[in-house]
């Protein structure tokens, strides 16, 4: 198994939320692939919430010596929601050889980043996929119980991800060696669907292993207190409907627009590339329909 470092990317917005990134950072420091950086990129902390950050997460030291945990601040004014610039700055941080995210809410599993490592240090991807469960989780305070977890991620190979998003964003890890440094960022200014947006350039250029799909590596905690990024009723209001909606336009512009190398045709069947297609366009030819936001 490969000893390259692997530089894992959380971004934290709420020091509130201490005790939900303290469990994130643990499923870190219990992975069976070493070494790892996890870089905390806070969201303008005072210096006060970034000495609370780095006191609370001390013990890791002991815990996982092979575990390095970094804490960043994203100072920028604008914009409000930063999301895209906290991802952008640790990519900025990171240089180790693999690179992954993971969201300061969700966990990874022990055998995750091991498990598809070895399927990029083994082959020539890019990036490679597993699976990940959704948590249904209620939330009292700091009391977080799981009432069930679902398989409900279902799609395999690029046209279904091109298609629609199927993979969260801690379900894949990505191989720096094979991506160009100037593909590794995250749209500023896009703050819905934002990991998306990354894996439509990233999957239409590079070569994408989705056969670690059976695996499960982490999972995706939705919680009842409406704190998710995704729009449901408790934390749905006009302006995030109206965000959403400039976020689903701006992805169908990306697969107008973004062309599909001859690298990524031939692996899905397509023995002489059209250097002309489109996104939109390997949808249509291979589903006949247009693409389908999740």
């Amino acid at each position: 198994m490969s000893r390259e470092v692997l530089d894992v990317v959380i971004r934290f917005h709420d020091v509130r939320r201490i005790v939900e990134l303290d469990r994130c950072i643990f499923s870190i420091a219990c992975q069976s692939y070493a070494p790892v950086i996890a870089h905390v990129v806070c969201q303008r902390f005072s210096n006060q919430d970034l000495e609370t950050v780095s006191v609370q997460l001390q013990h890791f030291r002991d815990l996982a010596p092979e575990l390095t945990i970094k804490v960043h601040n994203m100072v920028d004014p604008e914009p409000r929601d930063a999301r895209s610039l906290l991802i952008n700055k640790g990519i900025s941080e990171a240089k180790g050889r693999y690179l992954a995210f993971l969201d300061y809410d969700d966990v990874t599993y022990p055998e995750g980043y091991r498990t598809l490592i070895g399927e990029l240090a083994s082959t020539d991807y890019a990036i490679a996929f597993g699976n990940i469960r959704s948590a249904y989780v209620s939330v009292d305070g700091d009391i977080f119980l799981t009432l069930t977890k679902k398989s409900v991620f279902h799609g395999n190979g690029v046209v279904d991800q091109l298609r629609q998003n199927f993979c969260p964003i801690h379900s894949f890890v990505l191989d720096r060696k094979r991506i160009s440094a100037e593909d590794l960022y995250f749209e500023p200014n896009l703050n819905k669907h934002e990991d998306y947006d990354f894996l439509i350039r990233i999957c239409s250029k590079y070569l994408a292993s989705f056969n670690k799909r059976s695996r499960f590596v982490g999972e995706y905690h939705k919680k009842d207190d409406g704190s998710n990024t995704i729009l449901v009723s408790s934390s749905a209001t006009e302006e995030s409907r109206r965000e959403w909606e400039r976020a689903d336009e701006f992805l169908e512009e990306r697969r107008r627009t973004t062309l599909v190398s001859p690298e990524v045709q031939r692996v899905i069947g397509i023995s002489q590339p059209d250097p002309s297609l489109t996104v939109a366009a390997l949808i249509e030819k291979f589903t006949g329909s247009p693409s389908n936001l999740s």
